[in-house]
């Protein structure tokens, strides 16, 4: 069995609860945990059963603070994407180079009003 478990804190309880919940009913799992906090429980957890669990732990600037979580939520869902298509992540390299140029680019040209909203 396979879980794949995300938390941007890496500490919400129901990712938490859900991880030892299926360790205790289905015994030995392998899991993914995608996270944007090295110190979440979530990174103590894949640290201590290493051989079993893959460990995603995103940049610290994902780990946003703010409620709308966008570049947390975004990068998890990429991070998962890749990991889908890890045996072809080259031929998806142009597409994911062409959004990060947009985004940044959007961000740029909006960045008095997002500062404002």
């Amino acid at each position: 069995m396979l879980l794949i478990s995300f938390a941007r804190s890496g500490n919400s309880p129901e990712s938490v609860g859900a991880i030892n919940l299926v360790n205790k009913v289905a015994g030995k799992t392998a899991h993914i945990f995608i996270t944007c906090n090295r110190n979440g429980s979530m990174t103590a957890m894949a640290d201590k059963d290493p051989e079993n669990t893959l460990l995603v732990l995103l940049p610290p600037e994902t780990n946003d603070l703010s409620l709308a979580m966008t570049s947390s939520y975004s990068s998890m869902f990429l991070a998962c994407a890749m990991i889908a298509n890890i045996n072809r992540i080259q031929e998806h390299k142009e597409q994911i180079d062409a959004l990060a140029a947009a985004t940044e680019s959007a961000l740029i040209k909006y960045k008095d009003s997002i500062k404002a909203i």
